[in-house]
């Protein structure tokens, strides 16, 4: 996709990337950096780790290039990607470059909006930028742009003594909380999450998958029909299975995912030793009929999760009968020698059958 900006002088047209694009950034940035600041090739070789990194990890949903062109011809760039060294759901601006005879456009300000839009649309928190203290043009458009100073530090990597300095943006950027929902719930007690008794994780309008404690057990209920993760596309999704056009319902990349790993990794074993999971599809199932579709993209995305904390029941429904397999992992029997006792693989329980008008499903 691309889009046409207009200006004075001419107009340019902003798209995504495509093979050839990112050697010729590498490409530039080195020219232009040792013509303007004497920048050494230590500074390109940092641009082709950059753009080297960007390529091996490409994730279209959560990460982005733009290239500017006008008449055809290059005039700028910038990439934003996720930040990879940080848990709070931030990104990096990378690589804004204008040509020389671009400037004066808006092209630098408009790149860096580009930038600003995708990441609240994807539901980034934050964006973090390094610049040099030499960059004078570039750091008034980032402070125009809502960015603030975080540190600076004296070093050589570009061939050359410089300040380098991080600023970050969080003013206009926001996005969903990720902070897991434990509900204690008293054993004498329904089980029933409400929105005033124990609130889901909020995740914007879509508020799906929550957890909460009972007696010695840890309960999480998980989506299997949006928002799977990984770029699988859910059942119910545009493009699903289901034909509904329901979803994706949470703009940030990984959702469910990223609060589950969070969820399960804060559970204390020693107050809840058990952990019981539970979704509508099943992933391990014999029934023949359109009801009894094995959701294999459910499997892909929550089985390594829940066979990493160890889960030790996963219940489904959706097929409309009742069947329980011994403790599985990846379509294999568990091979743990203790058999029942403390199994390393979950339990599968799928109990479709209560109240179905049709009756039961068959088996294959």
């Amino acid at each position: 996709m691309a889009s046409v900006a207009t200006t004075g002088v001419s107009s340019y047209v902003l798209r995504q990337h495509r093979p050839g694009d990112l050697g010729w950034i590498v490409h530039r940035h080195g020219i232009l950096y040792n013509q303007e600041y004497g920048w050494t090739e230590r500074f390109e070789g940092l641009v082709a780790r950059v753009a080297s990194d960007f390529i091996e990890h490409y994730d279209p949903k959560c990460e982005r290039c733009w290239v500017a062109e006008r008449d055809g011809s290059f005039i700028g760039c910038v990439l934003l990607v996720k930040d990879r060294d940080s848990d709070l759901n931030g990104a990096k601006l990378r690589l804004l470059l204008v040509e020389p005879s671009a400037r004066g456009l808006g092209l630098g300000r408009n790149l860096i909006q580009q930038c600003t839009s995708f990441a609240h649309e994807v539901g980034y928190s934050r964006i973090r930028l390094w610049t040099n203290s030499g960059l004078t043009s570039a750091r008034r458009l980032y402070q125009k742009e809502g960015y603030k100073l975080m540190k600076s530090e004296e070093e050589e990597t570009l061939g050359m003594k410089s300040v380098t300095t991080v600023v970050q943006a969080t003013q206009r950027i926001t996005s969903p909380t990720m902070s897991p929902s434990v509900c204690p719930v008293k054993p004498t007690s329904p089980a029933i999450v409400t929105t005033s008794a124990c609130p889901a994780p909020s995740l914007e309008v879509w508020a799906t998958p929550y957890s909460f404690d009972s007696g010695m057990v840890h309960y999480i209920q998980f989506d299997t029909e949006t928002d799977l993760g990984h770029g699988f596309i859910g059942p119910d999704e545009i493009g699903g299975s289901e034909g509904e056009e329901s979803g994706p319902f949470s703009t940030l990349c990984d959702a469910q995912l990223k609060w589950l790993e969070k969820d399960l990794s804060s559970v204390d074993r020693n107050k809840t030793p058990w952990i019981i999971a539970a979704g509508h599809r099943p992933w391990y199932i014999s029934a023949k009929n359109e009801s009894g579709t094995v959701c294999e993209d459910c499997r892909k995305v929550f089985e390594p999760i829940f066979l990493k904390h160890g889960v030790d029941l996963v219940l489904s429904g959706r097929t409309h009968l009742y069947e329980r397999n011994a403790p599985i992992r990846t379509f294999n029997a568990d091979p743990n020698p203790n058999g029942l006792n403390n199994p390393s693989a979950p339990w599968y329980i799928t109990n479709g059958a209560a109240g179905h008008y049709d009756g039961l499903d068959s088996l294959s």
